[in-house]
């Protein structure tokens, strides 16, 4: 699938109406939150994150993105995708932004790059901070769900 199709794909999901399953979250909770950086989809035990095109994520934003996250997850650990978009500046402050809670709550987490420039930042904070759960950078969606599933059989 080409990015073009998967964004097409996300979109479409983004915009159907939300699901509510009370069982699994409070009555109370979302299932996706569009933050003005991001687009949440909770998805089961994966949380997706969908950095939009065209913004600048700055430590603040990623507040907001996490706490919108955790709200949706109630304290239960969770797999998560980030897909950041070839066009999204994150900046120096959020690549040194760590949240406790939210680090403690992730099992994994897969990263799609679509740009060189992100892979190589990327790649060299991967190297340098040391993560309690697996992390690894994907070309695409489908192969870093793949990944999760294995994840899930090693449990």
């Amino acid at each position: 699938m080409n990015w073009n199709s998967e964004r097409i794909k996300i979109l479409e999901e983004a915009f159907r109406p939300m699901s509510m399953d009370r069982t699994d979250r409070g009555a109370n909770s979302l299932s996706k939150v569009v933050t003005p950086t991001a687009l949440i989809i909770k998805d089961g035990d994966v949380v997706k994150t969908y950095l939009h095109a065209n913004v600048e994520v700055d430590d603040e934003a990623a507040e907001y993105n996490i706490e919108r996250t955790l709200e949706c997850v109630s304290g239960k650990g969770f797999y998560h995708l980030l897909v950041a978009d070839p066009t999204t500046h994150v900046t120096v402050e959020v690549r040194n932004y760590h949240h406790e809670e939210f680090e403690s709550l992730k099992l994994a987490e897969a990263i799609v790059l679509k740009s060189l420039a992100h892979r190589i930042l990327t790649t060299g904070l991967l190297a340098v901070r040391k993560h309690r759960y697996p992390t690894k950078i994907f070309d695409c969606e489908s192969e870093a769900l793949k990944w999760f599933n294995e994840l899930r059989k090693t449990e």
